[in-house]
């Protein structure tokens, strides 16, 4: 904040050291481009859009928008006002910066150009500053102008939703320019929405001095802007220009100059063209006309009717295909996600929900890597779809357990003719090579609190424990009971028929449909027919599937909910390479802790909900997070969302968290600790390697290293400080869940537990998703269900991993190309095409028949 309010004093300094000036032959030259309408004109109040910054360069810090746009400007030859007979823009917007290039010429040969860059920043939740330098040069004018700078100021508030103001500041800072010919410019706006988002009414009121000697001016803008369908927006302006008030005539004594609009403008999704028509009078008689048509193409969506299907409707394809437990990164150089994991299908389907647009969806289901929570997230939504009317269909192609569970949640049931389908109760398969260890001469000495702490057996032992067994039996026998309950529920079958069922395990997509999995066998390009006889009527399919970053139309403050992502094992370090090896696999303390600072700093931020898919890792870097979570809690609310895996270290740094919300099948918990090394010194001996050791003469030993194994002394030390983290472990449960001691170590001592086993414990507050958690945070912030809200997300991409998976990520040119490749060879080298077909499938290359 304070480099913040630095940067615009600096700015006000700047505007009041230099005094406007303008050249002698000013009036003679073309005069500045939205003075005859190159760009559309707007109060400063409501400009917001790419190419506002022209008039208000604050305004777009409201909609950050990410837009390319040309406009050109046609003044019929019999019809010229004198400074300008035509001219041609180019407009190109970034969230926060944007750049214009400008041109004007008249018939008489000479012109101007204009070359802007200006800046946009949302300072809090409803006040915004920018600023506009422009550069301007002349061409072929009746006297010699030298190029010259401006500068524009802005500010705009809106506290509420159906209030704004807006305030401009000019400066031309040309040190050619004569002293005398003095410049000021100052303009004032105020815009309301008595009605709703879709009428703004808005008066502008601007006031300059052209020269020290001369009589203030002042000009004034009336605009009415309508949108009555989705899509359309129609805008209305006049403008009175150079009114001396005491007189209320032109400073030539003449009846003032005034301009008349009237636009329309038509958005398609991502394009939006729009045509401008002026005429003026006035000031002698003089008169104008002129016709602006603009054309752009936006990073950001709007909505839109007329799409295809328009007012009738249309059906959303979804497609789960891969990622849904991928990190939701950003790209460094826009807003938009490079690729769509779980948080944006479940943005994509939240908007199905609410836009009355939408009157079915599909979700094509195909070799996607969420869990079971995962899964329970989407199908929440898919019954909330039902439940607001919308039908939603389900296309399968190579369905598993989980897939047929989502399904059975929707309206109808599809299976692609060729699939495969696998029913098979839900099960873990773990590792045991304590007996490798042994014959390769390495031993893993392993301490653990307590004995449900699973995972290092897998190294001490040949097969699992009583109490390893004991707890997978709990947790796979309740995940089944889920799958099972919401397979009889959705159906409409009894228990036996869904036991039945998981008794085949595998079906062709004909067995499926004989045996009522499936309701229709067919191919993808027949959901349109299919979807058209469920619902009455033949509707597009639209299946972009991208999120609908729509433009934030809606005023008043904007308020951010920001998504922490913590993904992967827990580690300390800052997550960047070279010196952190998995930047991206992991989640890195020193990293998680700075941003978690920021973010309790930043006060537009209003809340903030942590996603955690973590199964631990290392204490004293969950530490650090569990502490920088508790400091953010202080200031704002933090709701935690539990993934598929929230256990351990995972667990640790949600327990500071106002409410955590898990799914039914989120395994959780495995409160308990371990530590331990290898003990390679039978390997060492078997291959001649003879470790020395070296100390103080009479010193103590120092701590063993993999050559040799703890002594009983060590073991007991090591035995000691293991307690003392556990009882930290558990002291920190009981104080974020409010148990005692004893009720946490009864359902401690490593014991995982699944989300619902987890509420029944106290263990988690809520059974839900990210879209509950989304909710939560709403409310807990007070924002209103009416109010603006700015979703952003933590990490990041780096530029370097940007690059890097534009070259060997899944969809990278290098990669498809040796794939390619290597295919071709496949299929080309001898051998029976059964034979090509598995090695093809064991490097998971598709091939030809």
């Amino acid at each position: 904040m304070y480099r913040r309010a630095v940067w615009i004093a600096a700015c006000l300094v700047i505007v009041v050291s230099f005094p406007t000036h303008a050249a002698e032959a000013q009036l003679e030259a073309p005069a500045f481009p939205y003075d005859i309408g190159l760009v559309p004109p707007e109060s400063t109040a409501v400009a917001e859009e790419g190419h506002s910054y022209l008039f208000n360069p604050a305004g777009p810090a409201f909609t950050r928008p990410s837009s390319l746009e040309f406009f050109q400007t046609a003044v019929p030859s019999d019809k010229h006002r004198g400074p300008g007979d035509g001219g041609r823009g180019v407009l190109w917007s970034l969230p926060n910066y944007r750049f214009g290039l400008q041109y004007l010429m008249q018939e008489s040969g000479a012109g101007a150009g204009v070359f802007s860059f200006s800046n946009a920043r949302l300072i809090g939740t409803s006040f915004a500053f920018g600023t506009n330098l422009n550069y301007h040069w002349y061409m072929n004018t009746p006297a010699v102008m030298p190029g010259t700078f401006s500068l524009r100021v802005g500010f705009m508030a809106r506290p509420a939703s159906s209030f704004s103001v807006g305030f401009t500041f000019d400066s031309l800072l040309s040190p050619e320019a004569a002293i005398d010919e003095l410049r000021t410019v100052g303009r004032f706006g105020l815009a309301v929405r008595p009605f709703g988002d879709r009428f703004t009414f808005s008066a502008d009121a601007e006031s300059q001095v052209i020269s020290l000697i001369d009589v203030p001016t002042a000009s004034f803008l009336g605009t009415v802007r309508l949108e009555p369908v989705l899509g359309l927006r129609l805008d209305g302006t006049i403008r009175i220009n150079d009114v001396v008030l005491s007189t209320l005539k032109s400073p030539e004594g003449n009846a003032p100059e005034w301009i008349a609009s009237v636009g329309v403008t038509l958005r398609f999704g991502k394009m939006t063209i729009g045509d401008t028509s002026y005429v003026s009078a006035g000031n002698g008689g003089g008169q104008y006309a002129a016709n602006t048509l603009s054309f752009g193409g936006h990073g950001n969506r709007y909505q839109t009717a007329l799409r295809r299907g328009g007012l009738r409707g249309e059906v959303w394809e979804v497609s789960l295909r891969k990622g849904l437990r991928a990190p939701p990164y950003y790209n460094v150089v826009g807003s938009r996600p490079d690729h769509f994991p779980l948080m944006f299908q479940v943005v994509r389907l939240r908007e199905a929900i609410d836009n009355p647009r939408v009157k079915a969806v599909v979700l094509s289901v195909d070799d996607h890597d969420g869990g079971l929570a995962e899964v329970q997230e989407i199908r929440d939504l898919v019954a909330q779809l039902r439940r607001a009317g919308k039908p939603v269909f389900a296309y399968l192609h190579n369905p598993t357990t989980k897939d047929v569970y989502l399904a059975s949640g929707c309206t109808r049931v599809v299976m692609h003719p060729a699939g495969v389908l696998r029913l098979e109760p839900p099960h873990q398969r773990k590792l045991y090579v304590a007996g490798l260890l042994e014959k390769v001469g390495v031993e893993a000495e392993i301490l653990r609190r307590e004995g449900y702490k699973a995972s290092p057996e897998q190294l001490t032992a040949t097969s699992p424990s009583e109490q390893t067994i004991e707890m997978a039996r709990w947790v796979l026998q309740d995940l089944q009971d889920q799958v099972v309950e919401g397979i009889v529920e959705g159906r409409g079958v009894s228990m036996a028929v869904v036991a039945s069922w998981f008794d085949q395990k595998a079906y062709t997509a004909a067995s499926a449909l004989d045996a009522g999995i499936v309701d229709e066998v067919a191919y993808p390009d027949e959901m349109g027919r299919i979807v058209a006889a469920a619902v009455g009527k033949k509707l597009p399919l639209i299946n972009d599937n991208k999120t609908h970053e729509t433009v934030l139309t809606r005023w008043g403050p904007r308020n951010k909910i920001v998504l922490v992502y913590l993904g992967g094992a827990i580690l300390r370090g800052t997550g960047t390479w070279p010196a952190d090896m998995l930047p991206r696999g992991a989640v890195h303390s020193e990293a998680v802790v700075r941003e978690l600072k920021r973010l309790s700093q930043d006060g537009a931020v209003k809340a903030v909900v942590i996603r955690v898919d973590s199964p631990g890792g290392d204490l004293l870097a969950s530490d650090e997070i569990w502490r920088a979570v508790g400091l953010l809690q202080q200031h704002k609310p933090v709701i935690v969302s539990l993934a598929g895996v929230a256990a351990s270290g995972g667990y640790y740094v949600a327990l500071p968290g106002d409410v955590i919300v898990a799914e039914p099948a989120t395994l959780t918990g495995s409160i308990g600790v371990f530590t331990g090394k290898w003990n390679a010194g039978p390997l060492l001996e078997r291959l001649g390697v003879n470790v020395a050791e070296f100390r103080p003469p009479g010193g103590p030993p120092p701590l063993p290293d993999f050559s040799r194994p703890w002594t009983s002394e060590e073991r007991a030390m090591m035995d000691d400080q293991l307690s003392a983290a556990y009882e930290m472990f558990l002291d920190k449960v009981a104080q974020g869940r409010g148990l005692s001691t004893d009720e946490v170590r009864a359902v401690s001592g490593g014991r995982v537990w699944t989300g619902r086993q987890a509420l029944e414990r106290r263990l988690v507050d809520e059974i839900g998703g990210l879209d509950d958690a989304i909710r939560i945070a709403r409310e807990r912030a007070a924002i209103s269900t009416s109010g603006t809200v700015i979703y952003d997300v933590w990490p990041r991409r780096s530029l370097r991993e940007t690059v890097l998976d534009n070259m060997f990520g899944e969809r990278n040119t290098v990669l498809s190309v040796g794939r390619a490749i290597l295919a071709r060879w496949l299929n080309a080298a001898p051998g029976t095409p059964p034979a090509r077909q598995q090695r093809a499938q064991s490097l998971e290359i598709p091939t030809t028949p």
